[in-house]
């Protein structure tokens, strides 16, 4: 399965002021009744909008889980005391050898 990411489908002149978006075709595979039952119910020029339009819901959906993730971690108070015990470990010699 191919992983696509932001960059790859966003134009790299995109400004956040001014988002312009490239269009990509992708190749998903589905079952063949699901197939057969999509190209029934939706017409030709409108398929590409109907994904387009779940495939934001499930994101926007899979995004605001983690945000609530990481809003859950920041406010672990265990975990930050965990983490400022490690902080007494840095400079013990390990370095980037770059």
């Amino acid at each position: 399965m191919t992983r696509y990411h932001i960059s790859d489908i966003i134009d790299e002149n995109t400004t956040l002021g001014h988002l312009q978006m490239a269009a990509t075709k992708l190749l998903i595979s589905l079952p063949q009744d699901l197939a057969l039952r999509f190209r029934s119910a939706i017409p030709h020029k409108q398929r590409s909008k109907v994904i387009q339009s779940l495939i934001e819901a499930e994101v926007k959906r899979r995004e605001d889980l983690l945000y609530q993730a990481a809003l859950a971690v920041e406010k672990d108070e265990a975990l930050h005391e965990e983490m400022q015990l490690w902080d007494a470990t840095v400079g013990d010699g390990i370095h980037d050898s770059r």
